[in-house]
């Protein structure tokens, strides 16, 4: 029988690449599983853009329709204000006749009873 003798560097020299094999396969695994769960992490960033954007979007057109609604409401109430106005004029000025009327009527009742 041959014996030969293993010094502790042989065994050394043939085990740590085995053991640098297993720690690059676990690195390997590890950088692999990262790697996957930022893609999964920029899907969410994406998707959570994607819905921010949908939402200021939205936001935009509503306050457009808003401010396209209250423009045409303060230009309605101007139009009545302006209509109220108009209609306070006619108003007076009916009275005015209505008063002058009075006062001519008045004056033919006081004719009338003059002459009987």
């Amino acid at each position: 029988m041959v014996t030969a003798e293993v010094s502790d560097s042989s065994v050394e020299k043939t085990v740590a690449p085995i053991v640098n094999t297993s720690e690059f396969a676990t690195s390997e695994k590890v950088t692999v599983d990262l790697m996957a769960r930022l893609e999964k992490s920029r899907e969410a960033y994406d998707a959570a853009i994607k819905r921010s954007e949908r939402l200021i979007t939205t936001a935009e057109k509503r306050e457009k329709m808003h401010i396209e609604e209250l423009a045409k409401v303060e230009a309605r109430r101007a139009e009545e204000v302006r209509i109220a106005k108009e209609l306070w004029s006619k108003i007076v000025e009916a009275k005015t006749a209505e008063e002058d009327l009075c006062s001519k009527i008045s004056k033919i009742e006081v004719k009338c009873e003059m002459k009987f």
